[in-house]
């Protein structure tokens, strides 16, 4: 069975998809930097601050120098309610982001995350159906994902009544 992993970075403010891409990666980890990169692709920059949920956490990928120049918040642990910090001897990067998301600007910040993201897989998934790909292969499938979100994203344009500015 091929399997495969959507992944898309969302702006904050229109719910526009701004990266997206396909792995055959059974988790997300790893992912940070790729995705990162896919910003800067499409964007030209990084924004200030970059959210991602405890799948996306990688010491490595945290402690990047690509990235130090964006605050990342990325919980070291799952966040569900009864979920628990692992116990035992942590590394100090996941000390430090557990200490700034624990209070303050960072964990309203992030809490965002749940009203950014998540609604945009649920449109896709449920909204528009898209349960899964109808092509095989990665660079298909790929290729069918930011389709995918370029309906999205023009879908959004539509709704809210985009238009060109004529002089």
């Amino acid at each position: 069975m091929q399997g495969y992993n959507a992944q898309i970075a969302v702006d904050s403010q229109a719910q526009v998809i701004v990266a997206a891409d396909v792995t055959q990666s059974v988790v997300d980890r790893g992912q940070l930097l790729p995705m990162c990169e896919r910003i800067r692709e499409t964007v030209g920059w990084l924004p200030p601050v970059i959210s991602a949920d405890a799948g996306y956490w990688d010491t490595v990928s945290i402690e990047h120098p690509a990235l130090s120049d964006t605050e990342l918040l990325v919980a070291p642990d799952a966040t569900h309610q009864w979920a628990k910090p692992k116990p035992g001897n942590v590394s100090p990067a996941v000390q430090r982001m557990r200490e700034k998301l624990s209070s303050g600007a960072a964990r309203e910040l992030y809490a965002t995350r749940r009203t950014t993201v998540e609604p945009v897989f649920g449109q896709i998934k449920q909204a528009r159906g898209l349960r899964r790909f109808a092509f095989r292969g990665l660079q298909k499938v790929q290729a069918e994902w930011k389709l995918i979100c370029l309906t999205h994203n023009l879908l959004k344009m539509f709704r809210y009544s985009w238009l060109p500015q004529t002089s």
